[in-house]
């Protein structure tokens, strides 16, 4: 390889193109061209590239003529042959040998061929190690996880629940009697066409009983159909099952105010239910635990009232729930017995869960998926109560189900929607098939599907307790203050004398009393509540810590090394399209350059 030097008082201002003349170069300069290798783009040695710019450049009195040789210079070298140094090779090189990352620079800069595969072993083995071990975090974040926390926090006030009682029998005796025989008793005086003649039809007890199937009598039930308005009609009214009410030691009614509401829901499962309400928002508010306050009522279950095939047992049922939300008696509630005073102690426990994707729970019925199935079959008519409760939209299904396969409903009784027919033979035998098979069929499946917890709920516990009531020279004192509280108690006020016995009741009229009266207590037991709360058991800001000790433990990565590989894709991003730029655009004619190029290479030659 042929090296040869240009002076640099050639190329130096006033050297060089000068009277048409050229100064020979010199060897003593430090810009070494090379030649052979150093042909330019026009084929041509660097020698006359370089006599062709001294020539070219007259303004080289200025000192342009050395930038402009260098630039000239660099362009020969960088086109095509050094195509490759911007090649993806070479970027990805560069990168290796000034990241961050440990064991790539190593790689890149190992002088040895087996050391460079050691380190990319090791780098490419941590690699996959890094990727296991990041997407198990990914697929732990992904699924959600939620964590319970569970305290008990001290409230300034708590709601007073609602109370519903029901007696446990379902109808009167006398009028299920006259319903079923079909010949009511000589000594009635009530005209017969006044009674519904569609609240129970069978001719006999017997046929009733023809219908169970199980030895205990258990689902004797499913076979009794009853409308809404029989229950209203010949169920325990308010009036019956009610006698005293009072909260926080003041009565419920008086002449001119009511201080609670009473509502009655009928449901053909559990008879003529009533609701008992706060009205005010301040007495709802209970700031005092304990004893002294709370709702006390006295309830009269009418024992010969009882029709004793479907009411086994005496007694009344009593539900304590939310404010505002709809009786689900499916949960049983607390059995009261008569001749007997229940103390319930009351005690709140709000739940709230998180919502999708953490778990599937639901704030109103407008946004559940029943509320969507309902409308899309024409049933949204039955979305009543904004207040969502898990047990209320399984009632709700399960009624839409039956509306839905045999067009009568058993409890949800709204607009155009009715009661099953007691008569309709096809309505009853529908019904009852549909109850019995119901937790059987996909329905049932279907209703789980639509039914999901709700978002933010709240429960009341409650702890039982008993004592005998009444005692009897208590209720002596009573009736001596209260005299119209006789006829409450069913005893004859014309008979006074009779009624009292060495300052107490008979024996007779006690006995009458505790089988027929019983007495419930309702109380806060405290102001603290339970609290519980789901929280995501594995939060974002954990994955980003997570994945970042993974990075540094295997890689040594860090923030700025996953900056360098963004810097990298860049490099790459444009080396891309400069390649393709260059092979878009047309390839441009050939100059008529090789003239001054021709010339100075004849005068190199001499």
């Amino acid at each position: 390889m042929i090296s040869r030097r240009i002076s640099k008082r050639a190329l130096a201002p006033g050297r060089g193109y000068n009277n048409g003349g050229l100064n020979p170069p010199s060897y003593d300069s430090t810009y070494l061209l090379r030649e052979g290798s150093g042909r330019g783009r026009f084929g041509v040695s660097t020698k006359a590239i370089a006599a062709a710019v001294i020539q070219f450049f007259p303004d080289s009195s200025k000192g342009t003529a050395l930038p402009a040789l260098s630039a000239m210079l660099s362009d020969t070298h960088s086109h095509p042959d050094s195509t490759r140094n911007s090649s993806f090779y070479i970027i990805c090189r560069n990168f290796a040998m000034q990241s961050s990352a440990h064991g790539l620079q190593r790689a890149a800069s190992a002088r040895s061929v087996y050391i460079r595969i050691f380190w990319l072993t090791v780098f490419i083995v941590a690699l996959i190690c890094c990727t296991f071990h990041c997407s198990f975090l990914v697929k732990k974040f992904l699924s959600y996880p939620r964590m319970t926390i569970t305290e008990e926090i001290h409230a300034d006030e708590i709601d007073f629940p609602s109370i519903t009682v029901c007696n446990l029998n379902i109808f009167k005796k006398f009028e299920m009697l006259r319903q079923m025989t079909r010949n009511p008793p000589a000594n009635n005086s009530m005209n017969p066409s006044e009674i519904d003649p569609t609240a129970f039809c069978y001719k006999s007890i017997y046929e009733f009983l023809q219908e169970s199937k199980i030895v205990d009598l258990s689902d004797i039930w499913t076979s009794f159909t009853v409308t809404k308005d029989g229950l209203l009609k010949y169920g325990h009214q308010e009036e019956d099952l009610i006698t005293h009410c009072t909260y926080n030691a003041r009565n419920c009614h008086n002449k001119t105010y009511s201080i609670v509401d009473l509502n009655a829901y009928p449901s053909p499962r559990y008879g003529l239910c009533h609701t008992i309400s706060v009205k005010q928002l301040s007495l709802q508010n209970v700031t005092s635990p304990g004893l002294a306050l709370g709702l006390r009522l006295t309830l009269n279950i009418q024992r010969d009232e009882y029709f004793n095939l479907l009411s086994p047992e005496y007694g009344a049922r009593l539900l304590v729930h939310p404010a505002g939300t709809y009786p689900t008696l499916q949960r049983g509630g607390v059995a009261l017995q008569p001749g007997t005073k229940t103390y319930v102690s009351v005690r709140m426990r709000k739940i709230d869960r998180l919502p999708w994707p953490y778990s599937e729970c639901t704030y109103e019925f407008e946004q559940s998926p029943l509320a969507y199935h309902l409308r899309k079959t024409g049933q949204h008519e039955l979305l009543k109560h904004r207040i969502y409760t898990y047990e209320y939209c399984q009632t709700l299904c399960r009624d839409a189900y039956l509306l839905k396969q045999c067009d009568c409903s058993e409890e949800i009784s709204q607009g155009n929607r009715k009661f099953c027919d007691p008569c309709n033979i096809t309505q009853a035998q529908c019904r009852t098939r549909f109850l019995i098979g119901f937790h059987r069929s996909p329905n049932y499946r279907e209703c789980n599907r639509f039914c999901k917890p709700a978002c933010s709920d709240i429960r009341y516990d409650i702890t039982v307790s008993h004592s005998e009531w009444p005692n009897s020279q208590y209720l002596y004192f009573l009736l001596r203050r209260w005299p119209k509280l006789k006829e409450k108690f069913g005893l004859d006020a014309a008979e006074s004398n009779n009624i009292y016995q060495n300052e107490g009741l008979n024996s007779v009229h006690l006995k009458y009393i505790k089988s027929n009266f019983l007495r419930v207590h309702v109380f806060i037991q405290e102001m603290n509540y339970l609290s519980i709360k789901d929280a995501p058991a594995y939060s974002t800001s954990q994955l980003f810590a997570d994945l970042g000790g993974c990075l540094g433990l295997y890689m040594g990565v860090s923030l700025l090394t996953i900056l360098e590989v963004f810097g990298l894709l860049k490099s790459i991003f444009y080396s891309i399209r400069r390649k393709i730029f260059a092979k878009m655009k047309p390839k441009a004619p050939k100059r008529s350059s090789h003239i001054g190029l021709n010339w100075a290479a004849s005068r190199s030659q001499k």
